[in-house]
């Protein structure tokens, strides 16, 4: 982890059953994880969230995750937020749309809220 993401101070890593718990020494670096969201290591989507210290490991909830999609196919006549929406939802809940990095490739870009426990 210390060589994988820009930081301020050392990230530890630990096991806790079937979760793995990240400790920063530095509050900046928890707070950069958590707005992350998510990331890819070696293939695996490892879902970052705070965790409730009261909460039992039982109940942690790890089943929803925001991911960028990349919509191909859509007419440049059809290349707005609206239709980005419209087709964000038949995977999840649209959280947010980029219209400006794939335009020039027909690629419409949002980030979709997605259920985990969902096929």
């Amino acid at each position: 982890v210390n060589n994988m993401w820009v930081k301020r101070a050392d990230i530890r890593v630990s096991r806790l059953k079937d979760f793995f718990l990240f400790h920063c020494s530095n509050a900046q670096d928890t707070e950069d994880l958590i707005q992350l969201e998510n990331v890819v290591i070696m293939g695996v989507l490892l879902v970052l969230k705070r965790r409730n210290p009261c909460v039992p490991t039982e109940e942690w909830c790890l089943n929803d995750t925001a991911l960028w999609v990349q919509i191909y196919g859509v007419p440049t006549t059809h290349f707005n937020s609206q239709v980005a929406i419209k087709l964000a939802e038949l995977l999840g809940q649209a959280v947010d749309v980029d219209l400006q990095h794939g335009q020039k490739r027909g690629i419409l870009r949002v980030k979709v809220r997605i259920d985990l426990d969902q096929p």
